[in-house]
């Protein structure tokens, strides 16, 4: 008897078994009818929607036409290179006979390639290469089998090996390079997407960079390895050196180049192993000048060139100091920079940045007079002995020795009836002190390098302290001749520190209601005065003197009348002060 109500069991179904992977066979000749049309970049790289298409038919082509018997590019003989760049022309309608080059340099790769693919799939698996690749000769592979096995292809290839070792961080942009990347990337980077600190760095280089090494988290989003946060560190700390002044490129230096170094001659990073500095770098100049390692002996004559660019525009002239440590307004002096002192510039770079910015000196008008730090690099020594090393003893200009040099253009502009430069007032005083010794008796020169202007307005407490040392070096002297120089325009100042009176000659002098807010160092010397007595009953007289006076377009012969005025005044005017002080 039949049991109806028995339950039917369901039997397993075979599942069924997954499909082996069908393996990737070699990209085949693109069937083209008629010409295609490819896309060139600003960098004549091929880019576009037919980017890889183009790549793939290069390599396809060189394949076919160029044998693998050849050991390097460099032996492929020229008339099958020119056979091969006009069959891809012809196929890609490239009339553009700039594009050569790039042709033949993107099938020199595909070909490298190729035969890098057959010694690792192939001949070390002991696979046979004709079933792939049917239009092989055979002869053609014995010759490539036998050079792979050789000793010193061998010992190329480990080296390649090591080399490769030593990129740990490779770029992650696929096929399409960085130039296909670029418009997702600028998505991004306008929608928000990026990390909060790759909106900090300016350069694109540098931002394609660390964009094209991220790597996919679990989840697919992008994300930067943990290998590469020290390099993104890097690369903001320098932007901001940079962004602040403290920091300027040098000759084929960017940020990137700064960051993590120089690049390899033959590609550039972030844009692709097939285009080289010149245009990879474009607008920074590539030549790197050579530092002259002359070793410094003594204060020598140099020009300064502009630390960056093609490194020959001269903007200033200077000395230059011996290698030396210590402090440079403050700052230590940086290594492969030098010491020097800026005595005149050019004036179409009067607003330049200098390199190593500091709170007193920020533009290279700043600099004129001043100690400041240059890199070795951008300093031209004098090609012959221009320098004039000039020592002030103790006790005539300063408590200590005080030295300087002169440089034959300066003597030049003086005979010239030229601007009258700070050091040649300086040698003008120290050689009256020794041609008039015996009338110095109650007269005393101060150092004009102590007393600038410019000294007056950035460390005002410097020169109090020298007016204070000064007159207490050269007390009881009834006269203190000081050459004041302010704005390019040459003041004397004869200061009587017995009575408080100082009295200006100015051959530009014009009437003004207060003399202290006219010069700079005026308002000091009332602090030194106050210090040096340390009696502020006794108000100092400032007497505008009748002296020389020039039109405002000889205002360049404002040291000349300083030296004749110094001159006159120990040599006669001293005595029977003050009714023969006038010089007019």
């Amino acid at each position: 008897m039949i049991n109806h109500n028995k339950q039917l069991i369901p039997q397993p179904q075979p599942q069924p078994q997954p499909q082996p992977r069908k393996k990737r066979t070699a990209t085949g000749l693109m069937d083209i009818t008629e010409p295609q049309e490819v896309e060139f970049n600003s960098l004549g790289q091929h880019c576009g929607h037919k980017q890889n298409k183009f790549a793939n038919d290069c390599g396809v082509v060189t394949r076919k036409l160029i044998s693998i018997e050849y050991p390097t590019w460099k032996k492929v003989p020229a008339n099958e290179k020119e056979n091969l760049c006009l069959t891809i022309k012809k196929r890609w309608n490239i009339h553009d006979e700039k594009r050569r080059a790039y042709v033949l340099m993107t099938c020199n790769h595909k070909w490298r390639s190729y035969k890098k693919r057959l010694k690792k799939n192939f001949l070390t698996n002991e696979r046979n290469p004709l079933e792939t690749y049917s239009y092989l000769e055979k002869t053609a592979l014995q010759k490539f089998k036998e050079r792979i096995s050789s000793k010193e292809f061998q010992d190329i290839s480990e080296k390649a090996k090591m080399s490769s070792m030593c990129n740990t961080n490779p770029a992650r942009v696929g096929p399409h390079g960085y130039r296909g990347n670029k418009p997702k990337w600028e998505q991004e980077k306008a929608s928000g997407e990026l990390p909060p600190q790759l909106y900090e760095i300016k350069s694109e280089r540098s931002l394609d960079y660390v964009l094209g090494r991220r790597s996919k988290n679990e989840s697919g989003s992008k994300i930067i390895p943990p290998n590469m946060e020290p390099i993104v560190k890097k690369l903001i700390d320098v932007q901001k050196e940079i962004s602040n002044g403290d920091l300027l490129p040098g000759p084929g230096e960017d940020l990137l180049t700064m960051a993590i170094g120089p690049e390899h001659p033959g590609r550039t990073r972030a844009v692709g192993h097939d285009i080289g500095l010149r245009k990879g770098m474009q607008g920074i100049e590539k030549k790197r000048g050579k530092p002259w390692t002359k070793k410094l002996l003594t204060i020598t004559h140099c020009d300064l060139v502009l630390p960056y660019g093609d490194m020959n525009q001269k903007c200033a002239r200077g000395m230059v100091f011996p290698y030396n440590d210590g402090l440079i307004h403050s700052l230590p002096l940086r290594e492969n920079h030098l010491k020097v002192m800026i005595d005149n510039i050019d004036e179409r770079y009067k607003g330049v940045p200098v390199p190593v910015m500091t709170n007193e000196v920020g533009i290279l008008e700043d600099a004129v007079g001043t100690v400041i730090q240059w890199p070795r690099i951008a300093v031209v020594l004098s090609k012959t002995n221009l320098v004039v090393h000039v020592v002030a003893d103790a006790g005539h200009l300063e408590a200590g020795a005080f030295d300087f040099s002169v440089t034959y253009e300066e003597y030049y502009r003086l005979l010239k009836k030229q601007t009258t430069d700070l050091s040649i007032i300086t040698t003008w005083q120290i050689l009256l002190h020794l041609m008039l010794r015996k009338r110095m008796g109650k007269c005393a020169f101060l150092n004009p390098y102590k007393i600038l202007g410019k000294a007056c307005q950035e460390t005002p407490i410097d020169v109090v302290n020298y007016l204070v040392d000064a007159m207490q070096l050269h007390h009881g002297k009834s006269f203190l001749i000081a050459p004041y120089l302010q704005n390019t325009h040459w003041v004397l100042l004869v200061i009587c520190p017995s009575n408080h009176i100082v009295y200006i000659l100015d051959s530009l002098m014009k009437p003004m209601k207060n003399l202290v807010d006219n010069y700079h160092l005026l308002k000091h010397m009332e602090k030194a005065f106050e210090r040096y007595e340390k009696n502020t009953s006794i108000p100092i007289v400032w007497k505008l003197t009748e002296c020389n006076q020039v039109g405002v377009l000889e205002r360049e012969l404002s040291g000349h009348y300083i030296m004749n005025w110094i001159f006159n005044f120990v040599l006669n005017r001293q005595h029977g002060f003050p009714s023969r002080l006038s010089t007019s």
